[in-house]
């Protein structure tokens, strides 16, 4: 039986396999440098018997917990091939290791470097640290969003009513107080009001305000801790609300991204295949086919109102199955599924927390439905029959139910029984899985670089301060290369290629496809009716028809162009860093330089590699792309205009209606009216993304013209810095001193992050 060892470290992203204690081949699928576990690991089964050619093998797994319950489901569910398997476990658990990053950053920032404690650096340092989770909540009408978010919060906050309420994004920010407070903004991000006390009344009055487009809410979500990582969910507006068009992008863009959000998709069990679902669902699918088991743990599906079911006339094994099924239809293989009772369990933690404003109606209610949850295995949604979880998962609510048993707290029992606290503990699985390691990882990026490279200048130092031979040919390096760094020739040749990069042709291109993908749409949606006569009913349905045909045009061009756009910046920040290297590697001395070589890009290494991490680059200049943005799209009067056509689209419909004395309405006419405006919206749209592309491309370039400015400063600071290593040896002596109990600093500072680092 041959033996496979995996070590995986989360922190790092380093994956170590051997088999019988030898490295895969070079064309092995084995070789999965750089991916994640979760990316790869489903595959492994069918890999080692394809390139082993065995069915049985010894595994041992050397890594975190969750990532080694990963690893136990996959071999577990696994037919064709038998595994032993072993688990070495990590050395300090995750939330730890976070703690000892903090202690490091904080004796980072009092060592003896002042380039260690930059406001730069701590910006990144605080932005790695406080980063928030978010955790979208997402339902189609009627499936029970509101109630399930009360419940996860404990207490009536959001107002919850049979027709699709949400008309707003409300983000919930955990912080432990169980005052909740909210600032509200208008669809242009201008604040309009504040709540220091935030209730059900206040939620629905401004859930009722058409001004109101955001509210953001601080305050506890009981189930989680306000530590490492800050969760925030985020009640998103159905695709049926139409109030904000903008709110409807923003819904598809999260689902349609692999990104770092969890989503939590609400089904009603007795309402599937609605359009709004079916149009969700396969954004879903798309997003869950790309990265492998991380993009489908972000998905947890949440079937509702379950508990509404009758014992002996419906099925609940027979309604998941059923949710199952439809999924699988939609290309979502293998769904997280987590059946729900999220009423009951609100009125269940409203009554331990002794809420005086339940009725004597909801206690009684509440009581049979204890009853229900705890006599009826059916009715038990944290059943293993039900939903799969990991060994240590399960432990954790199996203790939570054996205790309530023990202490016959027949209340909690139920309150388990009723779904919440698997889902609860689901969360902060994901959250432990993937956000906690990769803060990790982003933490010590903010200051691994910056250390190595304070490490290299000190060694340099250390170099020519103690090498004579050497010292007169490093100063004529410095000189010849502060010399071309001052050379307004050199100056004026970087610029021009700067001046030279225009990447928006991908841009233009995608904008005349996606044109011609849009009217192809409308011209088979108005060749449906054009040769029909429309009742007052058809125009009705038709009008209901078009405008979700329109929202999702409107919707998926401006996902395409705006991700194109991004891939735009990226290509024109890649070029730019390019050019500059380019200047960079042109300042080095020509002559012969000896032994010790003065590397100018090395200098200011870890400045610069600061600008090719997407995130900090995100982070310092998103004000500015975000003004851009809001101006565009919000402030612009062409906008307007579009927002304008769904206005007036109200009236004309009314219209519509007083033609009750006629017998129909021509067809080919009704879609000329409809599809004109927005046809001209559309052009207008992409012509004014083409025009925001090469002005965010030159705004681009500005910013990174300042940035290689305060390149070149630092350079020249540095330069002139080695120079004292040049000077008279009784300076020199000193002068070396300092700088080996500056290297043993950095050598015991990186130690530490190592050790960290390890599992």
């Amino acid at each position: 039986m041959k033996e496979v060892f995996i070590k995986y470290n989360p922190y790092k992203v380093e994956t170590e396999i051997t088999i019988n204690g030898n490295p895969p081949k070079e064309n092995s699928a084995l070789n999965v440098k750089g991916r994640r576990l979760q990316e790869w690991i489903e595959d492994l089964p069918q890999i080692l018997r394809n390139e082993e050619n065995s069915n049985e093998f010894k595994l041992t797994f050397h890594g975190t917990i969750p990532d080694h319950e990963d690893v136990l489901s996959v071999i577990k569910s696994s037919s064709d091939v038998k595994f032993e398997y072993n688990n070495i476990p990590p050395k300090e658990k995750i939330a730890e290791k976070i703690g000892l990053l903090d202690d490091i950053f904080h004796d980072i920032l009092n060592g003896p470097f002042n380039e260690l404690n930059d406001d730069a650096m701590k910006h990144a340092f605080e932005l790695a640290m406080t980063s928030d989770f978010e955790v979208n909540v997402v339902a189609t009408m009627s499936a029970g969003k509101s109630t399930l978010i009360n419940a996860l919060l404990g207490r009536k906050l959001m107002p919850s009513k049979q027709e699709a309420c949400t008309a707003v994004i409300t983000k919930i920010r955990d912080n432990d107080t169980s005052q909740y407070s909210a600032v509200v903004y208008d669809k242009n991000n201008n604040e309009i009001e504040r709540q220091n006390n935030v209730t059900l009344d206040i939620m629905g009055r401004l859930n009722n305000n058409p001004d109101v487009s955001t509210i953001k809410i601080e305050g506890d979500i009981p189930f989680v801790t306000n530590g490492d990582v800050t969760l925030v969910l985020v009640d998103t507006p159905g695709p049926n609300n139409s109030r904000d068009p903008a709110h409807h992008e923003t819904t598809h863009g999260m689902l349609a991204k692999s990104s770092k959000t969890l989503v939590l998709y609400i089904l009603n069990a007795g309402q599937l295949s609605v359009n709004d679902d079916n149009t969700l669902l396969n954004t879903v699918a798309n997003s869950m086919k790309i990265g492998g088991k991380q993009s489908k743990d972000r998905f947890l599906f949440v079937i509702n109102k379950l508990d509404e079911y009758r014992q002996g006339e419906d099925s609940i094994e027979s309604a998941l199955q059923k949710t199952r099924s439809y999924l699988e239809d939609k290309g979502i293989e293998n769904p997280n599924i987590y059946p729900a009772a999220a009423l009951p369990a609100l009125d269940i933690i409203r009554f331990i927390s002794k809420d005086n404003a339940m009725s004597e109606d909801d206690i009684d209610e509440m009581e049979m439905k204890v009853k229900k949850f705890n006599r009826n295995e059916e009715f038990h949604f944290d059943s293993s029959k039900y939903i799969t979880l990991p060994p240590s998962v399960r432990g954790e609510i199996n203790n939570v139910l054996e205790k309530a048993k023990k202490e016959g707290d027949k209340y909690r029992e139920a309150l388990v029984h009723t779904g919440i606290v698997p889902l609860e503990k689901a969360i902060d699985l994901y959250v432990s899985k993937y956000a906690r390691t990769a803060k990790i990882k982003n933490v010590v990026a903010t200051f691994e670089k910056k250390l190595e490279e304070t490490r290299s200048f000190e060694n340099l130092k250390e170099n020519i301060a103690g090498n004579k031979e050497e010292q007169e040919k490093v100063r004529c390096q410095i000189d010849e290369v502060e010399k071309k760094l001052a050379d307004g020739k050199n100056a004026q040749k970087y610029k021009d290629e700067v001046n030279k990069v225009d990447m928006t042709k991908p841009v233009s291109e995608l904008k005349r496809k996606s044109m011609q993908e849009a009217v192809k749409r409308i011209t088979k949606a108005s060749e449906e009716v054009s040769e029909k006569k429309l009742s007052k009913t058809d125009v009705d349905n038709y009008c209901h028809s078009f405008e979700r045909l329109t929202r999702d045009i409107e919707t998926e061009m401006k996902e395409g162009l705006g991700d194109k756009i991004t891939e735009m910046v990226n290509d024109t920040t890649e070029k730019l860093i390019a050019i500059y290297r380019e200047k960079l590697a042109s300042l080095s001395a020509e002559h012969d330089v000896g032994s010790i070589t003065i590397n100018p890009l090395e200098l200011v290494g870890a400045d610069f590699s600061g600008m090719e991490n997407p995130e900090i680059l995100y982070e310092k200049y998103k004000e500015t792309y975000k003004e851009e943005t809001g101006s565009h799209k919000e402030k612009n009067p062409e906008r307007k205009g579009f927002f304008g056509f769904f206005k007036i689209w109200k009236p004309w419909k009314v219209n519509v209606i007083d033609y009750e004395d006629r017998e129909a309405v021509d067809g080919s006419k009704f879609a000329d009216s409809y599809f004109g405006t927005f046809r001209e919206h559309i052009e207008k749209l992409c012509d004014g993304t083409e025009k925001y592309a090469k002005e965010v491309t030159e705004s681009v370039k500005r910013s990174f013209e300042e940035k290689f400015s305060e390149l070149d400063s630092i350079l020249a600071k540095k330069l002139e810095e080695l120079k004292a290593y040049t000077g008279s040896a009784e300076n020199l002596k000193a002068l070396l001193a300092e700088t080996e109990k500056r290297l043993q600093w950095l050598t015991d500072i990186q130690s530490r992050i190592a050790a960290v680092l390890d599992i």
